[in-house]
C-alpha cells in the first residue's frame, strides 16, 4: 500500500487538518504562559525599580505551581522554583499570604509546586549561577525565576560576551525543559530622548533598547517582557517574543484588602478602558468576524486596525481564533486568545 494512501496513525501522515489540530495541541503544550513564556527558554522581564515586578512574578510562579490561568492566560501546571536575592523572608512570606487570597487557591494547591530561595536566608557555600543546573536537574521545576539578573550574574550588564555565556548557560537548561525569567531594569531616564513607561504599540521594541547593561541581553532571550505605568492603570505588561512577535498588552490593576493591604494584580477587562471612537468601533463589530471587515469598520489602516483588535483582545472584548483567522467578541464570560 502506497505511504501516501495508508492512514494517519501508521506513519504520522496527516491531513491538512489534522496537522492543524496537532499543531494546536503541540503549542498549547509548548508554553508555561501561554504566548509569552515558552517551555524550555530564556526570557527577560525588564521596568523601573518600585514598580512591583517581584509580586507580579510571585503570582504567576504561584498560578504556575497551582495550574491556575495568570491575568487571563493559560498557564501549564509544573514546578517553579524563585531565586530571591531582593526581598526579605519574612516580607515574601506575607506577599505569599496575600497573593494566594488574591488568586483564590489555598496552601495545598501550591505547597509541593513552589520553591522559595532567598539570599537573606541561604545556607552558606550556596552559589547559584555555579549551582542552577545541579539544582534544576535535582528539583525539576518547569519555570525558574531569578530576582534580579544583576545579582545573580553581575558581570552580564558589563559586555556582550559575558552576557552570551551567561544566556548559554542558562540555555543549557533546555534539555530539561525548564524555562528562566530573568528580572532586570532600565536606565535611569536621564535623557531626554527615553522612551515613556509605557510605549505606543509601534516603539515596543525600541523600548527594551533601554534595558540597562549590553544589547545581548535583549537581542539573546525568547521573550522580552516589560512593565510599566501610565495613565490611570496601576501597571501595563506588553513584550516581544521570538516565535510569536509582537504580544498584546495587558492592562492590569492592584487589588487590596479591607485595611488597605496589597493584595495581589488582577487584569482589567471591558469597554470602559476603550476611548468613545473605539466603543462606537467595537459596537458596529459582527459577532464574527475577519480582519478586512474590522479595517472596513474601523476605518483606519491595516496596522492601526491590528492595533486596535488586540486592544480589545487584551481588555478580553475579544478572542481570535488565529488558524481560522476568525475574529469573535468574547460572550457568557469567555476570557482571553484560543
Amino acid at each position: 500500500m502506497s505511504v501516501l494512501t495508508s492512514t494517519p496513525t501508521d506513519f504520522g501522515i496527516r491531513s491538512i487538518s489534522q496537522f492543524a489540530q496537532r499543531s494546536a495541541l503541540l503549542r498549547e503544550q509548548a508554553y508555561v504562559l501561554a504566548d509569552w513564556v515558552p517551555c524550555g527558554s530564556v526570557n527577560i522581564l525588564v521596568g523601573d525599580s518600585g514598580l512591583g515586578k517581584s509580586p507580579l512574578l510571585y503570582q504567576l510562579a504561584m498560578c504556575v505551581a497551582s495550574g491556575r490561568p495568570f491575568l487571563g492566560l493559560r498557564t501549564i501546571k509544573g514546578k517553579v522554583i524563585y531565586f530571591d536575592y531582593e526581598n526579605a523572608v519574612p516580607q515574601v512570606e506575607k506577599m505569599v499570604r496575600a497573593l494566594a487570597e488574591n488568586i483564590g487557591v489555598v496552601k495545598r494547591d501550591y505547597e509541593n509546586g513552589l520553591g522559595l530561595w532567598n539570599r537573606n536566608d541561604c545556607p552558606p557555600g550556596v552559589n547559584i549561577s555555579r549551582q542552577l543546573v545541579e539544582i534544576v536537574e535535582s528539583e525539576s521545576p518547569s519555570l525558574v525565576v531569578i530576582d534580579s539578573l544583576s545579582a545573580f550574574w553581575p558581570r552580564a550588564e558589563d559586555t556582550n560576551s559575558e552576557t552570551s555565556h551567561m544566556i548559554q548557560f542558562l540555555r543549557g537548561l533546555s534539555n530539561l525543559n525548564c524555562a528562566v525569567i530573568l528580572v532586570h531594569h532600565r536606565r535611569k531616564p536621564d535623557i531626554e530622548a527615553s522612551t515613556p513607561p509605557v510605549p505606543e504599540p509601534d516603539t515596543v521594541r525600541a523600548w527594551f533598547n533601554e534595558t540597562r547593561g549590553a544589547g545581548a541581553l535583549i537581542s539573546s532571550v525568547d521573550t522580552r517582557i516589560g512593565v510599566g505605568v501610565s495613565g490611570d492603570v496601576d501597571l501595563t505588561m506588553f513584550g516581544f517574543a521570538r516565535s510569536v512577535g509582537q504580544l498584546t498588552a495587558i492592562d492590569i490593576r492592584r487589588t487590596y484588602d479591607e485595611q488597605g493591604e496589597p493584595l495581589g494584580y488582577i487584569k482589567l477587562t471591558g469597554l470602559e478602558r476603550l476611548p468613545d471612537f473605539q466603543k462606537r468601533a467595537y459596537a458596529a463589530l459582527p459577532k464574527e468576524f475577519l480582519h478586512r471587515e474590522a479595517k472596513g469598520i474601523y476605518g483606519k489602516g491595516p496596522q492601526a486596525t491590528t492595533n486596535f483588535l488586540q486592544k480589545c483582545i487584551g481588555l478580553s472584548l475579544l478572542t481570535h481564533d488565529r488558524r481560522l483567522a476568525v475574529y469573535r467578541k468574547v460572550d457568557n464570560g469567555e476570557l482571553g486568545e484560543v
